[in-house]
């Protein structure tokens, strides 16, 4: 949203507008001397021909003695605009800028030429990103100047200028007014400018609305899709995102992680865990999830919720293998025991055991099950005894035992 100073657009606008501001040379008269009409013109004659340094010496020369003069302030104003149009044209803003400020100030200027310059000014100040002065110019023009003559354009470049001061209010307003006067195809940026703004003040339904339209404007793009979504989720439109969402994949947009994993954790709280696994796991399987500890534990979760412990075990198993914490393998434990793999539970409870300093009661229980199982009883019974010490699991401890005794006997 920045105002690119280099931009030939840009620069063209000025020029056009210095030119209008900016009145023509008179001939010899009461208010220019022969003398100053002669340097006006030859130095008018030198910018066309773009002899700019030599032209600018003229009025540099002119504007000298025109200062030591104390009856030559018309020449001296549009002296001072001769140059200012003769620098702009080189882009060099803040000099042109001074010398139109200068001619302004004078009181020597007519005054439809002034509200030309108010304009010119406006622009000039924004290209040096001098945007309050230029939000009050702009302002000014605006409020002065017939409705006819406003165009779209003039408010895009209000709302820029309010947007580089965050002043977000003002810039929505600014950028929807252009919008609404664009009798073309509005660009795009202008629906960002738009869609950035009421996003900033929390407006989320009016941001989806211009988030719309850079959809519709765009299909194939898969970032207004995953924006869309995300302002969706912002408004609590928990569906109508994983709408977007579903609706994007479909037709094979996705081409970031975070688009898999949106879609997925969307459905995961609609309560399609069956297809929310599916998505990652073949996101994995062709690379287009890395298989990190996040995106595994998203699988093994999913895998979980869908009820399908073949393929969560499996995903548990690959996730333990990158990252072996406390709580990811008790998770896994916990499954192989539902499973009844009884020998694998017991390596994996054991290799829990190991890596923690104070082992958790529940732990001993849980091995003791598995070791009973395999009918290694004795072990299991020193493990129950240890269970033992946490009060609450003295009723299933002692169910355990009692089967101990009965078997042993």
């Amino acid at each position: 949203m920045l105002i690119k100073r280099c931009s030939k657009t840009w620069l063209l606008m000025l020029v056009m507008l210095a030119g209008a501001g900016a009145p023509k040379v008179m001939a010899a008269g009461p208010q220019l001397s022969p003398y100053q009409y002669q340097q006006l013109s030859q130095a008018a004659e030198l910018r066309e021909r773009q002899q700019y340094p030599q032209a600018e010496k003229l009025l540099v020369e002119l504007l000298g003695r025109l200062n030591e003069q104390t009856k030559a302030s018309y020449a001296l104003a549009l002296t001072q605009l001769k140059l200012g149009q003769l620098l702009l044209e080189q882009q060099r803003y803040q000099e042109a800028l001074n010398y139109y400020e200068q001619a302004v100030a004078s009181g020597h200027v007519e005054a439809q030429q002034a509200q030309q310059l108010l304009l010119l000014r406006a622009q000039l100040n924004m290209s040096l990103a001098h945007w309050q002065q230029g939000i009050s110019l702009l302002q000014q023009w605006l409020n002065t100047t017939d409705a006819s003559q406003q165009q779209a354009s003039h408010y895009h470049l209000l709302a820029q200028a309010y947007l580089q001061l965050e002043s977000w209010q003002s810039g929505a307003k600014a950028i929807e007014r252009a919008i609404s006067m664009q009798t073309a195809a509005v660009p795009l940026n202008w629906y960002k400018m738009a869609m950035v703004s009421r996003s900033q003040l929390e407006d989320w339904p009016q941001a989806i609305v211009w988030q719309k339209q850079l959809l519709a404007a765009e299909p194939q793009q898969m970032q207004h899709w995953y924006q869309l979504s995300a302002l969706m989720l912002r408004a609590k439109q928990q569906r109508s995102a994983l709408a977007s969402m579903r609706l994007a994949y479909q037709q094979g947009l996705f081409t970031k992680p975070e688009h898999y994993t949106l879609l997925s954790q969307l459905l995961l709280r609609e309560g399609n865990a069956f297809f929310a696994a599916s998505i990652v796991e073949q996101a994995l399987e062709q690379n287009q999830l890395p298989r990190n500890k996040a995106n595994q534990r998203l699988l093994s979760q999913a895998w979980l919720l869908a009820k399908q412990q073949q393929q969560a075990g499996e995903a548990l198993a690959k996730l333990i293998e990158i990252e072996p914490s406390d709580s990811n393998l008790r998770q896994y434990a916990q499954l192989l025991l539902q499973q009844q793999q009884w020998a694998k539970a017991a390596q994996i409870l054991a290799r829990l055991v190991e890596q923690q300093t104070e082992v958790e009661p529940k732990l001993w229980l849980m091995l003791a099950v598995a070791n009973v199982h395999l009918s290694n009883y004795q072990q299991a019974r020193q493990l129950l005894v240890k269970a033992q010490q946490d009060s609450r699991l003295q009723n299933e401890t002692e169910v355990w035992l009692n089967y101990l005794k009965q078997v042993a006997s």
